[in-house]
This record gives structure tokens, sequence and C-alpha cells, in this order.
């Protein structure tokens, strides 16, 4: 197992750039523990915050293999709570080695840290590197009368539609709010922990629709029907067309899925598990690995596209706080 020593809270000796938004990067100023260079010489502890058989673990499982090639062994280490906070916060404090590395999906860490308070500051994690970037999908119960935005904006003009997002102040919620924003649909959202309690709710009939990753729905399709996407297309899901196709122009909030570590981990060691991670990924059947756990919408991103994408996160996280908190 990796190393679960910890070090004292980072109260002291926080920089502007560091609390603010400035992307991914450690804050400017800090310094570095030193550490010998046969780095990595044992398993690196891979925390994951959704429970074993979810689309992070198998996300997780689908990369290990190939980055074991390469020279990075890792072990799953299941931290659930919080909607990833309770991972985090052990991430945020774990020894800066680079013996702890996370499974994290963006702009959860934002909304995390600035909505339900978590006990981190996201932009100071370490960004190592990134595979995918999906969006969400709306979906109702198979056979049910809902198949389009328009039949959701008639329903809601006789009653609220019924939604549920997949976590109380997260990127699903953050959707639903601006599909709200754009449709003028009237919605009453309710919150689950997570997409496999979700859908039984709508498939039960106990709400109209559910906000969902297209991986988890691509994999419940013989239960499921699906209304719309937010991204234009959905390698998941190809056949299911986007709010903005069907006349509604709703901003998707893109997922990203991503491995990062804690903070103050020593550049090289970074930059070797950004290394290891770009060669896994970009291997031979890495793909075909990443589509049995629902991740069909691959793309590369090294800690350079990252950052950018991690502070437009941030930004549009603390925007919509007040709403997500309410």
């Amino acid at each position: 197992m990796a190393d679960r020593g910890r070090i004292g809270r980072r109260g002291v000796l926080r920089s502007a750039a560091a609390l603010g938004v400035g992307g991914a990067l450690s804050a400017a100023g800090l310094p570095r523990r030193a550490f010998g260079d046969n780095f990595p010489s044992r398993p690196v502890k891979w925390l994951c915050y959704q429970a074993a058989g979810g689309t992070m673990d198998l996300t997780i499982r689908g990369v290990q293999p190939f980055l074991e090639q390469h020279g990075v062994r890792t072990q799953i280490d299941y931290v659930v709570g919080g909607s990833g906070n309770v991972a985090r916060t052990e991430l945020y404090s774990a020894t800066p080695d680079g013996y702890t590395i996370m499974m994290e999906s963006a702009p959860s860490a934002a909304l995390g840290e600035l909505v339900t308070k978590g006990n981190y500051k996201s932009a100071e994690f370490e960004p190592i590197y990134g595979w995918s970037v999906e969006g969400w999908q709306i979906c109702t119960k198979k056979g049910s009368p809902l198949r389009t935005i328009k039949d959701l904006v008639a329903l809601s003009k006789k009653r609220p539609v019924v939604a549920a997002s997949i976590g109380r102040g997260g990127a699903s919620h953050l959707q639903l709010i601006l599909f709200g924003e754009v449709t003028g649909i009237k919605m009453n959202i309710v919150h689950f922990a997570g997409s496999s309690r979700a859908y039984p709710q709508a498939i039960g009939g106990n709400v109209d629709i559910v906000c969902a990753g297209p991986g988890s729905g691509s994999r419940s399709a013989d239960r499921l029907q699906f209304i719309c996407v937010f991204r234009d297309h959905e390698p998941a899901l190809p056949d299911v067309p986007s709010a903005k196709q069907q006349g509604y122009p709703v901003p998707s909030i893109d997922q990203i899925w991503y491995a990062d570590t804690a903070p103050k981990v020593p550049e090289d060691r970074v930059a070797k598990l950004e290394a290891a991670f770009a060669a896994a990924c970009t291997a031979p059947g890495f793909a075909a690995a990443q589509a049995k756990a629902g991740i069909l919408a691959i793309e590369q991103l090294d800690r350079k596209r990252l950052a950018p994408l991690l502070k437009a996160g941030y930004e549009l996280a603390r925007k919509y706080q007040k709403d997500l908190t309410g």
C-alpha cells in the first residue's frame, strides 16, 4: 500500500494565486520536498471516490494494466463519501511524494470546494493526465411519453418536472440548472448518490427524468429512454440528439476524466507520472479497454491542456455557487 503518512494542515503560506482560479498548478513560490530519483519504487495508491463497479472504478481498471506496462503499478483504494470530498481531503493532506493519486472528474473538485465546502483547495492539486471528455444526458424510463425536450416543456406547463441529479451540488445538478435556464422548464430537482440509485427512480416512475453520464446510461439502455445529450455528439449514445439540435442551446458541463495528485509533489515526480499516463493512454488496446467501462469519448489531455479547462470549471462553479447551495 502507499504511504499513509500525513503532513500538517496547509493553513499558512497560501499565495493569492493558489487560492484563486489559476488552474490546477501549484502555488507559486512554495517549496517542494526533495526525494530520491527511483520513483516509483512501490505501488501508487489510487483513490476512487465512487463504489466498485461504477464508471469511475471501471475506467481506472481500464488504465491500470497499461500504466503498469510503463513502470507505474497502482492499487485502488475506495474512499467514498461526500461526493468525493472525503477522498479529496485525504489527497490534500497526503505526503507530497507522488505515491497517492486520485481519479477525478472535473468540475467536481471545484464544486466540492465551493458548494459542499470540502476541506481542500482544488487549485492546489497537481493534475497529471486526462483521457476523456464527455457531457451529460437526460433520460427517462423506457416507453415513457417523454421523448423530446418539447415534451418536457409541455409537461412543465402543467406541473413541475421531477428531475434527479446524481449528487447535490455536483456537475449533473449544475447541468440541470442550466437546462432549466435555457428551456424554461420548471423543475423540482431531487438528488441521489450516483446513477445506480437515480436510474431505478426513473424506471420505477418516481421521477420524470435523470441527468447522468452517457457511459452509465448506455449500460442501462435496455431500461432507459434518452431525451437529449448536451454535447453535439456522444459516442456512448450516438443516436441521441443534442439539446442544441432540438432547438435549445444549453451549454454543456463537460466531464473531464483525469488523474491528479497531492499539492507540492516534486515536479520531476509529476512529470514521470504524466509521461507514464501519456504512454498508457495512447497504447494499442487502451481505447477498447475504456469502451468496456462505457468511456468512448477518448481525448488526450496533458497538464498544459488540463489547466485552462480546470480553471474554466472553477469559474463556472463559482458563478452558480448560490444556485447549487440553495
